[in-house]
């Protein structure tokens, strides 16, 4: 019988990862028994395969028998420092009593546990799947330069990589001296078999509008599209309208924004977790896939590593896995894949919109065939998750 897997995911919205989703439903299928560590969203409280843990559990700062340092910014937090102190004696005790045989930790969060729980009484196979890069030069603060620093430690540990492509790869171990030779490229993509030749969008906010969406899926961030409604929608045609769907809350200001522009017939908006199918049908009724990426300085997250962004975007992937045409920004990488397959328009300035989409319409056919053929002949995840997942067994 194969012991079971400790799966260690700093993130409560992992069920939107498609490569998570597709490692998961492979070791079910191959009959693997695994525990998934993570916090939870509100709405998952009763999912029987989790652990639910407070923030500070992913704390690089957070270590065996160390004390707590109380700065009067998070006294408020005490309770929540405590418990994940007792949560990970916890997870140490389960892991001798399960028998775990391996750890998959996911991004350098994950490592932050990997490393409290792991000791030299246990062999724990340690995979490691990368969705963000830390790069040196963006760790500005002590809490990041400490996630560096776990890196780091723990890089002749990991035995095992996912990473998204050949440029991430080369980033990921240039900046993170990982030893294993082990790597395997995985588009994030979904896998989606079915072609839809000749499809014609063409749903609208009522019955009796024929204008087309573009369509926005994701969270509302200054890396791509909060405070520059205005800038967006004066591009937006009279014969299109901007279909939005956020897993995530919005602030008070971007409500604001939201509910005036509903108001005017130009936008439509929704919030709340959809599942795989629920998300599919969505961008089934898009005419374009909108997916802007900002790079910003001052977080670890949105500056090199959204710059080198690669096969990383899933906005990407599931627009093309349909189909539906891309506008998105003028990276290095995007314009490296849309040189070749033409998938849809890159811009670097919101003014461009009305010409980047005029371009589309003049093409759409085209476009469509040409991002289901990088979708089919690039991002397809399908192989390259079986072959990760074959490793692990």
């Amino acid at each position: 019988m194969q012991k079971p897997i400790l799966i260690l995911i700093p993130y409560s919205y992992w069920k939107a990862n498609p490569t998570i989703f597709g490692v998961l439903n492979r070791l079910q299928s191959m009959g693997m028994n695994f525990l998934i560590v993570s916090p939870l969203r509100s709405d998952d409280r009763d999912s029987e395969h989790q652990s639910y843990l407070p923030d500070p559990f992913w704390n690089p700062s957070l270590e065996w028998g160390k004390k707590i340092k109380l700065l009067p910014w998070i006294v408020c937090h005490f309770t929540s420092w405590l418990k994940a102190k007792k949560l990970l004696r916890l997870l140490r005790y389960e892991i001798a009593k399960q028998g775990f045989s391996q750890i998959i930790a996911i991004d350098p969060q994950g490592l932050c546990v990997a490393k409290k729980v792991l000791t030299s009484k246990n062999s724990l196979i340690l995979n490691y799947l990368s969705f963000e890069i830390i790069f040196k030069s963006e760790a500005l603060t002590k809490w990041q330069r400490d996630l560096f620093e776990v890196v780091h430690e723990m890089n002749a540990r990991v035995s095992r990589i996912l990473v998204q492509d050949i440029e991430r790869r080369d980033h990921l171990i240039a900046e993170s001296k990982f030893k294993t030779s082990d790597i395997h490229l995985v588009p994030v993509a979904p896998e989606i078999g079915l072609r839809e030749e000749g499809r014609v969008p063409d749903i609208n906010i009522s019955s009796d509008d024929r204008r087309k969406m573009i369509l926005y899926c994701g969270n509302i961030e200054n890396w791509n599209i909060k405070d520059r409604f205005d800038e967006i929608m004066g591009g937006i045609p009279s014969d299109y309208y901007l279909r939005i769907h956020t897993h995530f809350p919005i602030d008070k200001k971007t409500r604001t924004t939201v509910l005036r522009y509903e108001q005017r017939g130009l936008l439509d908006f929704s919030q709340g977790f959809m599942d795989e199918s629920e998300h599919i049908t969505l961008l089934r009724k898009a005419f374009l896939g909108l997916a802007p990426y900002v790079p910003q300085t001052g977080s670890w997250m949105t500056g090199k590593n959204l710059y080198h962004l690669g096969l990383s975007s899933s906005k990407i992937s599931y627009f093309c896995a349909l189909g539906i045409p891309v506008l998105t920004s003028l990276l290095p990488s995007l314009k490296f894949y849309n040189d070749i397959y033409n998938f849809g328009e890159l811009f670097s300035d919101w003014d461009q919109i009305p010409l980047k989409i005029k371009s589309i319409e003049q093409n759409y056919n085209e476009h469509s065939r040409n991002a289901r053929n990088f979708y089919e002949q690039v991002l397809d995840p399908k192989q390259a998750l079986d072959s990760f997942c074959k490793a692990l067994c």
